[in-house]
């Protein structure tokens, strides 16, 4: 049985893609905590994937590097999440590895912004002096992102077609034709319909530039990107006068949040947000 860690690294990321049906996103990310912990290591085979290094990988993420300041709580976590999903995996593959379980998460609990904060940013579109199908568009993006946790990655490539206005969901596409499904509150299908109702575009992309060169760029240019959204995230927080930066992620959060509020099984809010593990659920609790 194949010991080299750098092969059975590249099985476990293929995993990751082809039967986990993880975002490339997710696996690139995955790829990076790794390899981190490899090269730390100087491990190049399993056998040299012992107690000590790990605790010692541990300590490192604990401490400042150079310049850099320590490592979030949370950041560290998603580094310790996919070195115990590793382990899992080469468990899994007759190996005899540390177990999982013995990697402890740190305590921590991502701060949740309060609804009446986030409700504020959704009111700000509409006041300013944008175009009407830009102050309809940055809305319906706004409530997506409050009322539903997607990823900015998933809400650029969402199509026009990914909307089901009758059985009031969008479906987000995954690999392999497989989809996953995201229910949609009544006031977000108002706010998609009230856009939707002002495109003149054909683009397939559900939100586009709209600036004056956009009926001359490709289907594909057409679309906003992820840098676009993060931009109108933080132009509106500005705009509301926050303390605190407030970003993608942070919708996410809080959708999050509100769902393990009602009690939701852990395993059905993964496959909501499409999560890679549920551990990273569990930060919330």
């Amino acid at each position: 049985m194949a010991k080299d860690i750098k092969s059975l690294l590249e099985k476990f990321l293929k995993e990751l893609r082809n039967k986990k049906k993880l975002s490339l996103a997710t696996v690139n990310n995955y790829t990076f905590y790794l390899k981190r912990f490899l090269i730390f290591g100087k491990i190049t085979n399993i056998n040299q994937l012992s107690k000590e290094k790990i605790k010692a990988f541990v300590d490192h993420l604990n401490q400042p590097s150079g310049k850099n300041k320590v490592l979030n709580a949370a950041t560290q976590n998603y580094h310790l999440i996919a070195l115990r999903s590793f382990l899992k995996f080469l468990t899994n593959k007759g190996f005899k590895v540390i177990p999982a379980e013995n990697i402890r998460l740190n305590k921590t609990r991502p701060k949740i912004y309060p609804l009446p904060d986030l409700e504020k940013i959704l009111t700000l579109p509409l006041k300013t002096k944008n175009t009407a199908i830009i102050k309809l568009r940055d809305e319906a993006i706004l409530e997506l992102l409050l009322t539903t946790g997607l990823k900015v990655s998933e809400l650029v490539n969402l199509k026009v077609a990914s909307l089901d206005f009758k059985k009031g969901q969008l479906k987000i596409s995954l690999k392999k034709s497989q989809s996953r499904k995201v229910p949609l509150d009544n006031q977000c299908q108002y706010s998609l319909k009230q856009y939707l109702a002002s495109r003149k575009e054909t683009a397939d992309f559900l939100f586009i530039s709209h600036d004056r060169a956009c009926q001359k760029r490709s289907n594909t240019e057409q679309k906003l990107t992820p840098r676009s959204v993060q931009r109108l995230v933080k132009k509106y927080t500005k705009m509301a006068e926050l303390s605190e930066q407030i970003t993608p992620q942070t919708f996410r959060r809080f959708y999050i949040s509100s769902l393990l509020s009602k009690n939701s099984d852990l395993k059905n809010i993964q496959d909501k947000l499409g999560h890679a593990s549920v551990n990273i659920i569990k930060m919330y609790k």
